[in-house]
């Protein structure tokens, strides 16, 4: 049994004007007393029960326990002592209302380190002895006031310490359970426990064996103030302490995990928070992947496969030099067949550029619309890959009476329907118009155009200019680009100017690194906010649970024993968030790229390390939290 020595203990509150609340109290309390601290509210009796508990320190004096000065004691050794001697009842009963009658008396032991066997048969002969044992497996939070404190006295019956202080144990109950609670109180303290009880209230006070009258700070006169302890049973310890030990990491799991699944709403949201940016990070990772194969693909299919021949015709009339080769002027019609048959040559066409010429509807009386004149060799759509709009929708080879005109100029003129065959009219002559142009890159102009044969081009207006477009087989564009001049022009190559796509393997790869850049950067952006949310979320959640956390500490719990139940709960519920982000963004991953018609690319090991991911989102998150847990003071958070 435990003796308390308090010898001129003051405690004053720092502030502005700083509240002196013990002012030089000495008090001795022996073991087995029933001591009644009186006083009305803001005299000091809360305060000297946090001291005496040692969940304060004082300013000043001195406080033994059984001879030992608690002014050497360390934060670690205080906690261990709270947890040994004291079994603590409050006014707010300070229960987990969202766990177990069972589990909140257990939390009296868990942090003495008695196993988990040993917690349950000793919590369950707990709740026997103050009549609740039909009530083990409901929540606290459906228990009436009056059975809520036998639950907390339960809880510091549990402990097997033999001390117990109540602080208001009665100021939220009706008469007639505030007796109930006093006389289970009387009986405890007949068994041989040693009873601190704190009130405000003379006619619980009346009858006690020893009653301490507290006003300003100081311990005045009072009936009983120092009365002599009445006659008791022998003491009969309810039961004994059993061996103990630290915390394991599986105990403080389990009671992570005990906390989160007691309030599934909670922690779904904060789980969420971490879903939500793992889900967005594996998406984006997948999505570059996915895109680096796309473009690739695309590269590969069309950019790197374009090379363009342009040759300056000579206008001998503008003084233009002409060519002495002994070949004809421009490209010689079985020079571009001897380029189609060139090894790596998949379409190859020449594209004539004319002086622009009127182009009007039959019959129309205005001078119509002036547009560029090109003329083309038949396998010109494909090879400069123009986007065209057949009549009757299928591809055919232009005829000398039939035209394709660009987009705008079939706006300008507004053309009927492609099957109503309609025609315009070139230098009084009339074409049928057997499809219209709607896109095409690589030539300039060509929606402001009309094309036609190259025969019938050259015979209305001087070609210019003469392009010749191939599309390549892959990886052929530069080879084929070094030949097509010979085979057009053996003896004067140098004429045509070269349009060649870059390096494949640089520009590609130059591509695809700023494709993976721009995605990482927002996987970093979408893990960054998800840690900032989950931060912010569990900072609340702390917060909230200051009061659980004050009672933790006040039952034998080290600054460090909450912050490690915070940073557990927070990879817990991080593990949660990875696995759900995981599912997530794999199915947001598959719903774009089937959407774009892409080749979904996920690496599989992307799957655990999106849940590890997750988890160090949980501990990056909970870090800011645990700060905030340890911070808590136990006497202000069961003051609040």
């Amino acid at each position: 049994m435990t003796t308390f020595t308090l010898l001129g203990i003051t405690k004053t509150y720092p502030g502005a004007e700083p509240v002196h609340a013990l002012r030089g109290i000495d008090l001795t309390i022996s073991p087995g007393d029933f001591v009644v601290v009186e006083g009305p509210s803001g005299s000091g009796k809360s305060t000297l029960l946090n001291v005496l508990a040692l969940l304060d320190a004082p300013t000043g004096g001195r406080y033994l326990i059984d001879g030992q000065d608690t002014a050497d004691l360390d934060e670690r050794s205080r906690a261990r002592l709270r947890g040994e001697i004291f079994g603590f009842v409050f006014q707010g009963f300070h229960l987990m209302d969202h766990r177990t009658v069972v589990d909140n008396v257990e939390l009296g032991m868990y942090y003495a380190g008695v196993r988990a066997d040993v917690r349950r048969e000793r919590a369950l002969a707990a709740l026997d002895r103050v009549g609740l044992a039909s009530t083990a497996h409901r929540r606290a939070s459906e228990l009436s006031g009056g059975q809520r404190q036998r639950v907390a006295i339960a809880r510091a019956l549990s402990v097997g310490s033999g001390v117990i202080v109540a602080d208001e144990p009665t100021g939220n109950l009706d008469t007639e359970t505030s007796q109930t609670i006093l006389r289970l109180l009387r009986e405890l303290h007949q068994a041989g426990t040693t009873v601190v009880l704190v009130t405000h209230s003379p006619e619980i006070a009346a009858g006690a064996p020893r009653r301490v009258l507290v006003r300003d700070g100081l311990i005045v006169s009072g009936p009983g103030a120092a009365s002599t302890p009445a006659p008791r049973k022998t003491p009969e310890p309810v039961t004994t302490q059993a061996p103990r030990r630290g915390l394991s990491p599986l105990s403080i799991a389990r009671d992570a995990l005990a906390s989160l699944t007691s309030r599934p709403g909670r922690t779904a949201a904060l789980a969420s928070s971490v879903a939500v940016g793992v889900a967005l990070a594996l998406t984006t990772v997948g999505l570059a992947g996915s895109a680096q194969a796309q473009v690739s693909e695309r590269f590969d299919a069309r950019v790197n496969r374009a090379v363009t021949l342009t040759l300056e015709v000579p206008d001998p009339a503008a003084g233009m030099p002409v060519v002495t080769d002994g070949t004809a002027e421009g490209v010689p019609p079985e020079a571009l067949g001897a380029l189609q048959d060139l090894p790596g040559v998949d379409h190859a066409a020449l594209l004539t550029h004319h002086d622009s010429v009127d182009v009007a509807l039959p019959g129309s009386l205005t001078t119509g619309v002036s547009v560029f004149l090109m003329g083309a060799t038949p396998d010109i759509a494909q090879a400069a890959e123009l986007d065209v709009r057949w009549a009757g929708g299928t591809p055919t080879t232009l005829r000398d009476d039939e035209v394709l005109v660009g987009q705008t100029v079939a706006e300008a003129l507004d053309l009927g329907p492609l099957d109503a065959r309609p025609a315009v009219v070139i230098d009084g002559r009339s074409y049928v118009v057997r499809g219209i142009v709607d896109l095409g890159i690589r030539v300039t102009n060509v929606a402001q155009s009309v094309i036609t044969t190259v025969d019938v081009a050259t015979g209305i207006r001087r070609a210019g200019t003469q392009d010749v477009y191939l599309v390549t087989a892959t990886g052929a564009a530069r080879q084929v680009a070094q030949q097509a001049p010979l085979v057009l022009r053996p003896q004067a190559p140098d004429a045509f100017v070269l349009t060649v796509p870059p390096d494949p393997a640089t520009l590609r790869g130059e591509v695809e690194s700023d494709v993976r850049t721009i995605l990482l950067v927002l996987t970093g952006v979408a893990i960054l906010a998800a840690v900032v949310s989950l931060t912010s979320t569990m900072t609340m959640s702390v917060l909230e649970r200051s009061r659980e956390f004050g009672m933790r500490r006040a039952i034998g719990a080290r600054a460090r024993d909450v912050s490690a139940l915070v940073m557990t709960e927070a990879g817990l519920v991080g593990a949660a968030g990875g696995a759900a982000g995981a599912g997530i963004g794999i199915l947001a991953l598959l719903a774009i790229t089937i959407a774009r018609r892409w080749t979904p690319v996920l690496d599989l090991g992307h799957i655990p390390l999106a849940l590890v991911g997750g988890i160090a989102v949980g501990m990056i998150g909970g870090v800011a939290a645990s700060v905030r847990a340890r911070r808590i003071h136990p006497s202000e958070a069961l003051r609040s």
